[in-house]
């Protein structure tokens, strides 16, 4: 049986959490693996380790931060297109985002982020920061618990049943194991149509695997409310941000797709790197019905 490290992101002033509801759930999850002799641990990670004095945010960080992030959706709408997903004309669209915006996936909206100088601009930056710094303290802790797989949740994952939800996830890690797939997203999160990667969904992952794990043509993403990574790439993806740093600032789900597109460009990923599970088997409760 392989062993799942499972990892919570949130924080203290979070309303996905501010009953315990995501944190019971973590737990239920854990021990449900633990039933089945798969469980590594759990971390909830709800610090907001973000340090101004290493990393503070005046005006010209900021600026730079949004120019960053437009150039880096610019640049995964190509990676998109090259794929055969987002068409071309898409890609070519996103160089009129403004250069002192920045584009976050906010409760489904994809609502401008204003940067700017002010403190609501330090605020937001501040809160991806400390996103980062949680998803980073998850991997880490995943890899260094020497569990085969890590599954990264964020607090608005939500689940109806954790013992049915374990034993689709521990499906997907067995179909997987002796792949090439180094990832697979499991949330219900932004549409296929909406993030432009219909075309880039193919077959079943496997014959004898459940239906619903399915291909991708190369490594494609959605939110980062529920995915699990192969402890391997857990570690260079936690080493590449690192290395990377974390200024500019950007939203964890674009430092995912940055690093995607390094380690494709570098030969340390291949097309066969990424799973789906369609429908995914978290829903993310900032974009759907909690319920």
């Amino acid at each position: 049986m392989a062993s799942v490290f499972v990892g919570l992101v949130t924080h203290p002033r979070s309303r996905f959490d501010a009953d315990g509801t995501a944190t019971r759930q973590a737990q239920a999850i854990v021990d449900a693996l633990a039933r089945r002799h798969a469980g590594a641990g759990l971390l909830v990670s709800d610090r907001d380790d973000y340090d101004p004095v290493a990393m503070p945010l005046d005006r010209a960080e900021l600026l730079r931060s949004a120019r960053y992030q437009a150039d880096l959706e610019h640049r995964w709408r190509r990676y998109l297109a090259a794929g055969g997903g987002w068409p071309a004309w898409g890609a070519l669209a996103d160089t009129v985002i403004s250069a002192v915006m920045s584009v976050k996936r906010e409760a489904g909206t994809g609502a401008l982020l204003p940067w700017g100088d002010g403190a609501a601009g330090r605020a937001a930056a501040t809160r991806l920061l400390n996103i980062d710094l949680s998803h980073l303290r998850t991997l880490e802790s995943g890899v260094a618990s020497g569990s085969e797989w890590v599954l990264v949740l964020e607090d608005d994952a939500r689940v109806d049943d954790a013992d049915a939800a374990v034993d689709d996830l521990l499906a997907v890690v067995e179909t997987l194991a002796p792949t090439a797939v180094a990832f697979a997203s499991l949330s219900e999160s932004i549409s296929l149509d909406r993030l432009g990667v219909e075309a880039m969904i193919g077959g079943s992952v496997a014959s004898d695997g459940p239906p619903w794990l399915v291909r991708t043509s190369r490594p494609i993403t959605n939110t980062v409310c529920a995915n699990v990574y192969r402890a391997s790439f857990a570690a260079d993806l936690a080493a590449g941000i690192r290395a990377r740093g974390l200024m500019p600032v950007a939203p964890i789900d674009w430092r995912l797709n940055e690093q995607i597109m390094r380690m494709m460009a570098s030969g340390r990923l291949g097309p066969d790197s990424c799973a789906w599970a369609i429908p995914g088997l978290f829903r993310q409760a900032s974009m759907h019905a909690a319920g």
